[in-house]
């Protein structure tokens, strides 16, 4: 495990960094008191320390003299101090940062900085420099805060390093520089990469007033830095760009995740399908199926008694062909529905509703519930077919599961299909008394459910909506309407599907 060395005099300081490190950054804490103490414990774990916290006050070393103890060992070292004047005094110690030690927020800073020199092992930085000199001092800064330094002397040389390490996340460059210089690099740089990708902090002769920091920034710089900056700024603006990386890092993981989750979920809620479109292929195959049955033992009984009407033995086997290519429709249609594709495609919306109330409309008839659908008009959209069959099924199953549990003697279900300048309109009603007004609003959310009401269980309306947003570009709504069937009002909901024309 990883270990972290605190050195302080203060007992309630070092208790809190230990027990704060060892529990919010999962790394062991050694902690000592006093210079003999920390050179005991440097001795006994042989200077395998990440970092070190020192306190400049010590009761055997009250001027810093700990600091020469710990550099020895060429550990990185983080003072802990209650005064601002560290940073000159100890200006040429090779020192990470200083925390002043004045409040809550000191303590969870230095977390920060620790948290940070962990990742920085991992961490590709490059500087980019003409002056040898500078590019030295510059290459031995970032190398105290751990960082994987890679140098060069101009632009396109930079360029070049770049190509060989596309990981790096940090330029450091100058302005002046031959070959190509910091302004057209950074240029070049921002035509691949993002800010949220990679960092670019300019480090320029240039004083602060001159154009030059506004034209960087403008071009995509991040951050502007003048050679005469102090230690203390260099490392306090590298670390402020370090963090908000690791901050981008931190959402494209999680938005990852996150898409992972969905893709998770939409299988669970296919799969979740399977059971219903099955049940309801069977029932629709139980009648073609009696009727194969039927005349199949007819002409079994003729042969058997010696009846020849040749008539009607070429009317059953033409019957018999006709069923069986109903029931490889039927078939056709599943396997449709299964295989799924990741290329979008054109397909027309009443073709698929169509093919869908094929296969369930016998088994909602015999739960007193009308389908309306009659379109003959095609309306044609661009996107994943199989995704808004799984719609469809949400939808649906939504319906009928609300019009079973309201007891609605005849149920019935609505589909009509309009567009106009810019839409399709997809209008799904029936007439299961609406949806209770204090959840309507929740019903498209995950996981949302509720004893008492028929709407919003499970996964299915948070998928279908994911489906229409994230692969159609369009929306889903649901609102309580009053609905015309045959004539007669009734209470009920109705989901809207609006998904953009295609402009093929």
């Amino acid at each position: 495990m990883k270990q972290i060395l605190v050195v302080d005099d203060s007992r309630l300081i070092t208790l809190t960094l230990k027990n704060l490190i060892e529990e919010k950054l999962g790394l062991r804490c050694i902690t000592a008191a006093t210079k003999m103490e920390t050179q005991e414990k440097l001795i006994k774990y042989k200077g395998n320390f990440e970092v070190a916290l020192l306190d400049l006050g010590l009761p055997d070393a009250p001027n810093g003299e700990v600091i020469d103890t710990v550099k020895k060992f060429k550990i990185p070292i983080i003072i802990l101090t209650a005064t601002a004047d560290a940073e000159k005094k100890f200006r040429e110690k090779e020192i990470v940062d200083y925390v002043i030690k004045d409040g809550a927020y000191s303590i969870y800073y230095a977390l920060n900085i620790l948290q940070q020199l962990i990742k920085n092992k991992s961490i590709k930085v490059l500087a980019v420099d003409d002056s040898k000199v500078f590019l030295a001092k510059l290459t031995d800064l970032l190398k105290r805060y751990k960082l994987n330094v890679l140098t060069a002397s101009d632009g396109k040389e930079a360029l070049e390093v770049i190509k060989a390490n596309p990981d790096i996340k940090v330029v450091f460059t100058d302005y002046d520089m031959p070959n190509m210089d910091g302004l057209a690099l950074t240029r070049e740089l921002r035509k691949k990469y993002k800010k949220s990708e990679l960092a670019i902090i300019v480090t320029s002769a240039t004083a602060r007033s001159n154009y030059i920091p506004s034209k960087f920034l403008k071009y995509g710089a991040n951050d502007f830095l003048t050679k005469d900056f102090s230690i203390e700024e260099f490392y306090t603006r590298l670390n402020s760009n370090l963090e908000i990386l690791s901050l981008f890092e931190e959402k494209e993981e999680e938005e990852k995740k996150n898409r992972e989750k969905d893709k998770m979920l939409f299988e669970q809620s296919k799969m979740a399908t399977i059971g219903e479109v099955l049940g309801n292929i069977s029932h629709h195959w139980r009648q073609p199926l009696n009727i194969i049955s039927t005349i199949a033992g007819s002409l079994q009984t003729k042969k058997e008694f010696g009846i020849e009407e040749k008539e009607d033995e070429i009317k059953s086997y033409e019957k018999i062909i006709s069923v069986t290519k109903e029931l490889s429709d039927t078939i056709e249609n599943f396997k449709n529905f299964f295989s799924s594709s990741e290329n979008k495609q054109d397909f027309n919306i009443v073709e698929v509703i169509k093919e869908y109330i094929d296969i369930i409309e016998p088994t909602f008839l015999d739960e007193n519930i009308d389908i309306q659908f009659g379109f003959s008009n095609e309306f044609i959209v661009n996107g994943d077919k199989s995704s808004f069959q799984q719609v469809l099924i949400n939808l649906f199953n939504n319906s009928k599961e609300a019009l079973l549990r309201n007891k609605i003697k005849n149920g019935f279900i609505k589909i009509e299909i309009k567009k106009d300048q810019k839409n399709i309109l997809i209008y799904f009603s029936d007439n299961a008394n609406g949806i209770d007004e204090d959840i309507i609003d929740k019903i498209f959310e995950p996981y949302f459910t509720t004893k008492h009401q028929d709407y919003g269980t499970g996964l299915g309306l948070y998928i279908s909506r994911e489906i229409i947003r994230n692969q159609f570009n369009g929306k889903i709504n649901v609102v309580n309407s009053k609905i015309m069937y045959n004539n007669i009002e009734y209470n009920g909901c109705k989901f809207i599907v609006m998904i953009p024309l295609n402009k093929n």
